[in-house]
């Protein structure tokens, strides 16, 4: 079992020559080289093997790189990543603080740094009845100022009591508020 997941943004200077602005769609490790499958603007295009148009001005392709830090980053789940004026910037999922410290440690002398850590909450704040009686509740205007339905009229045309329809409201709107000021 997993302990807790991470999702962190980190940042640092590649350490590759590169002028180009890119966005990393993936990444395959051969040897010392890497293969970094990227979206690069038209201009940029004729430094990639095997470029292939994506649009007006947008082409994939493929830059082979020698980088230690791409090395490193792409043994971990990386969900996005993007360079900008020569800076790396990579958002992960990582398996807890001790993952987050030995990819800090593997990236040290880059001057790695990190902009954001959260946890990764897999929970839903709804259960799915109370998530069909909020939105219930929004189309028929309750939740309106002014009301333009009363419980007792909801409760009827949900075929339930209007006091479990107050219990169920309470307990949404109270996960809802909970879910929304814990992630702030």
């Amino acid at each position: 079992m997993f302990g807790m997941l991470l999702h962190v943004t980190l940042e640092f200077r590649a350490d590759w020559e590169t002028k180009m602005d890119m966005n990393v769609v993936g990444a395959k490790l051969r040897g010392e080289e890497q293969l970094l499958l990227v979206e690069v603007e038209e201009k940029e295009s004729a430094l990639l093997e095997s470029p292939l148009r994506l649009g007006k001005d947008r082409f994939l392709g493929v830059l082979k790189v020698k980088s230690k830090a791409m090395a490193v980053l792409y043994t971990h789940m990386v969900s996005r990543s993007f360079v900008r004026d020569g800076i790396v910037t990579a958002s992960l999922t990582l398996l807890g603080y001790d993952e987050l410290r030995e990819l800090l440690r593997d990236l040290l002398g880059l001057n790695a740094r990190v902009l954001r850590v959260s946890k990764v909450v897999g929970e839903e704040p709804l259960t799915v009845r109370q998530e069909q009686v909020l939105v219930a509740a929004l189309e028929s205007g309750y939740f309106d100022y002014p009301r333009k339905v009363r419980l007792s009229e909801l409760a009827k045309r949900l075929n339930i009591s209007p006091s479990t329809l107050d219990e169920v409201l309470r307990r949404a709107e109270r996960n809802v508020l909970l879910k929304y000021i814990q992630g702030r």
